[in-house]
Parts: C-alpha cells; structure tokens; sequence
C-alpha cells in the first residue's frame, strides 16, 4: 500500500510543501511517478498549492484563459475580456472563476462570481437502449447550444464533469466527442475536471476514459485534486489548441 512507502513517509508524513521548497530529486519523482499516471495526450504536469480541487479548477481556468490570450495576440487588457464556459448541473468549487462556470445550485449563498454563460448539459431518458433517438435529439440540441456560446470571440475555454455534482448526470461519449471536437474546431481549451471522480474512483485511472477518445480527441487540461492529497492539472498546452 502507499502507506508503506518511503514517499508517503517524505510527502506526507513529514508534509512537504513541494511547491515552495521541493527535494533535490522532485523532478525525478514527477516523471517516474506522477507521470505515469498522466491521461492520454497529457505532456505536462503542475501543481498547485492549495488543499481542494477548486484549487486546481481556479488554476486551470487562468491558465487557459491566459494560453488562449497569448495564442491569439491579445495584451493583458484584453484578457479581463474573455470568458470560459461551464454547464448548468457542475460544481467546480467555491473560488471565484470555479463559482463563475458552476451552477447557480453551487453558489447557494450568492458569493461574487464572472457572469460567465452556461451551457444546457444533456436530459437524458433511461434505459438508453429504450430511447437511443431520443437521447442522440437531446445530445444535438445540447451541442448547437454550445456552438451559439462559442460564436461569442471572447470564449477561452470550456470545462465539463465527467459525472455531474449536481444529478450525478452523464451523457454519452458520443456527446462528449463532438463536445471536444467542437471545442478544438474553435481553438477553445477543453478542460475536463477529474477532481472527484480521477485517481481510479470511477473503476477506470480517469473518468474520461469511458469516452473512448482517439488520439486528437484527447483534453487539452485534466484536473485532479481533492482526496489524493495533491492538487494540479495535467496538460498539452504546449501544442497547438485548434486544427
């Protein structure tokens, strides 16, 4: 078990604060461990030094938000401009840019958020076999509601739940496919958030997985966090996000 391990002893134990003054050897860590179990695509990955997941997602969406800034010329003013995009059933966190692409059920005691635009998630009807038409007209409509929000320039990203916090709502990997493909068509970073369902606790290392996404169909940012006692994002922003 992991608690049996000269690194749970190192890290955790004696709670080493890798961010502000890392061993001599953190690189080598990264890449023999933390790299292994990096999702498929993923070149890259940062930590970040708070205790939650919203931690990471606040990361990840200034992140992107800049990468995008800087991949299309625009000067830190124009930054303050753009905006990324969330779906109406997601908890994300309670930081501020987290609250701004959640749900308002999230924000229950109305704390200061972006009026960033939401996306409709997909209503599914179950059993799936009983309404694979049904289902394939929602998913659709979803998706042209996504593409109405992308025609605003100012978009910079999207971020989406594997599994929903609010419903514990799924679409198919269908949806999710065309999601990304949508996202990556408008040069828009695709960020999944994993920080409650990565780390194997949807039976699979990453959620997203279940989508079964190909090579260039694989997320530009993945999140994780919260119960494995290390928060960050795995990414490939190093590559070109649109072609």
């Amino acid at each position: 078990m992991a608690r049996d391990t000269e690194l749970y002893d190192r890290f955790v134990t004696h709670k080493v604060h890798a961010s502000q003054l890392p061993p001599h050897d953190f690189a080598d860590l990264v890449r023999d461990n933390v790299m292994k179990a990096a999702p498929a695509g993923c070149t890259q990955v940062f930590f970040t030094g708070g205790q939650t997941g919203a931690d990471a997602n606040e990361a990840a969406l200034s992140t992107a938000i800049k990468h995008h800034a800087m991949a299309n010329g625009n000067d830190e003013w124009n930054v303050g401009q753009l905006v990324a995009i969330g779906f109406d059933n997601s908890n994300h966190g309670q930081t501020t840019g987290c609250l701004s692409v959640s749900s308002a059920d999230a924000n229950p005691n109305k704390l200061p958020a972006f009026p960033w635009p939401k996306a409709e998630y997909p209503q599914l009807k179950y059993p799936l076999y009983a309404y694979e038409h049904e289902n394939a007209a929602e998913e659709e409509r979803c998706l042209e509601g996504v593409k109405s929000l992308f025609a605003n320039k100012n978009v910079a990203a999207i971020i989406v739940e594997p599994i929903s916090s609010i419903g514990n709502q799924m679409a198919t990997p269908n949806f999710y496919k065309k999601l990304r493909k949508l996202a990556k068509a408008e040069g828009i970073c695709f960020i999944v958030d994993e920080t409650k369902t990565g780390m194997g606790a949807s039976g699979k290392n990453w959620a997203h997985d279940y989508w079964y996404l190909h090579d260039d169909q694989t997320p530009d940012i993945v999140t994780f966090g919260g119960a494995g006692n290390l928060n960050g994002f795995y990414s490939n922003l190093s590559q070109r996000l649109s072609g």
